[in-house]
């Protein structure tokens, strides 16, 4: 009776056994490879007000509705964390710079409205939630896009100052 038990248990490992797999590069082969950047500067056209939106609802943290296409690097934060899912405050960026054809929004302002239910403190982890997002900004446009001057970059680079601002994919411009 033993050997029946321990012959289903191997069976049953074997057959369930999971697989991990890692990928890497050969750091000393890519560190000694030098990559020249090249900064690019661009003009910014300051357009019309435009709106996006985005809903998302959860039933014990699983998603249930949430936007289908979403615009990466644009989350809502505060020191305690994420206001809404990052779906929603993406997917709202999505929607406005589609429906704009808008390259970036300028001055993002957020409004978030979310109802949530039986909720544990410090987690954001929610047995029903649901969170709805609106974005309004400006449209902006890049115009006028070069390569910057290789006097230019030198003189930032001793000055400690980036070559370009860096930007956010939601439009903000981080100096």
């Amino acid at each position: 009776m033993k050997k029946k038990y321990f012959v289903l248990l191997a069976t049953v490992a074997l057959l369930s056994g999971c697989a991990v797999q890692n990928k890497g590069i050969d750091v000393a082969k890519t560190a000694s490879q030098q990559i020249d950047i090249h900064p690019l500067e661009a003009n910014v056209e300051v357009g019309r007000k435009m709106t996006g939106r985005a809903k998302c609802t959860s039933l014990f943290g699983f998603s249930l509705e949430s936007p289908k296409k979403r615009a990466y690097g644009s989350t809502i934060e505060t020191a305690y964390g994420n206001i809404a899912p990052s779906a929603c405050s993406r997917g709202a960026v999505y929607n406005a710079l589609s429906r704009s054809k808008s390259d970036l929004i300028i001055a993002p302002q957020y409004e978030v409205d979310d109802f949530s239910f039986l909720c544990i403190p410090f987690t954001g982890w929610c047995v029903y939630r649901t969170s709805d997002i609106t974005v309004t900004g400006y449209e902006g446009y890049y115009t006028n896009i070069r390569e910057l001057p290789i006097d230019i970059i030198r003189a930032r680079q001793l000055k400690n100052e980036p070559a370009a601002p860096k930007t956010t994919s939601s439009g903000m411009i981080l100096f």
